[in-house]
């Protein structure tokens, strides 16, 4: 058994300020996790301040088949769910860039429960037409300085490194998928209901609240924006969660 780390997009220029790239994943393979490399320009107000190239990624997805859905999330969202998978921050995960710079930011994409898991990845061979889609928004600005992205040409690059397996004597038992289900902006004060897909196992649910209104930083701590976190089965036959937020917190940083 060895791995293969294959640069394969290497720093593709993005056209204009916005779009979709699509990327032929191989044929073959056991690929246990993917990183993708976001190059952008930021002006000198966005800084070290809220928004930055991980906003730019508005969706990234792997589908096959055309419609077959296997990733589908934000760049801040798969970047969180990375962070979780492999319980640290990569090197460079985050870029900062001086006026005129380029700055960059590492996504990671795991197939499995963490980066270079072999007991969970994805065999491509057993897809049709794999394909990783990223829409990228380079218009995006900061709520904080009002700051934004250079214009420039190229306004950003893109470049996609693939982790995979070869030689395993054991295939692996599955994948996990993962979908962004709902993203809403919630009122002062209400009860928003999400129902779930059935039909597979869930390993887990991610609940992101936060808040980028300028000045208010603080709110983004899930304690100011969550009172109670309740999940139901069946009309209320199971409740496998029904907590108050820092109770959940709490719990949940005891685990890691």
């Amino acid at each position: 058994m060895y791995w293969q780390n294959l640069r394969l997009v290497d720093a593709r220029a993005l056209t204009g300020t916005s779009g979709v790239e699509t990327v032929d994943l191989p044929e073959s393979g056991i690929l246990s996790s993917m990183d993708i490399r976001f190059d952008a320009i930021e002006d000198e107000a966005t800084r070290n301040l809220i928004k930055g190239q991980i906003d730019c990624l508005t969706k990234i997805e792997v589908v096959h088949m055309g419609t077959q859905v296997i990733k589908s999330y934000t760049g801040r969202v798969a970047r969180g769910i990375g962070f979780l998978d492999d319980q640290r921050i990569p090197f460079a995960q985050r870029g900062y860039a001086a006026l005129g710079v380029s700055g960059y930011v590492y996504v990671p994409i795991n197939f499995g429960r963490r980066q270079r898991d072999t007991e969970y990845a994805i065999d491509l061979s057993r897809l049709i037409d794999p394909k990783l889609k990223i829409t990228w928004d380079c218009t995006i600005t900061d709520p904080y300085t009002g700051g934004g992205f250079h214009s420039t040409t190229p306004v950003a690059q893109l470049t996609v490194i693939t982790h995979t397996v070869r030689d395993l004597a054991v295939p692996p038992k599955g994948y996990i998928k993962t979908s962004q289900v709902k993203e809403y902006g919630i009122a002062a004060s209400t009860i928003e209901d999400v129902k779930f897909p059935l039909g597979n196992p869930y390993r887990r649910i991610i609940i992101r609240p936060f808040e980028e209104t300028a000045g208010t930083w603080g709110q983004s701590i899930p304690k100011w924006l969550l009172s109670k976190i309740e999940l139901d089965i069946n009309d209320g036959e199971k409740k496998p969660v029904q907590m108050k937020d820092e109770d959940y917190v709490n719990a949940y940083l005891r685990d890691y």
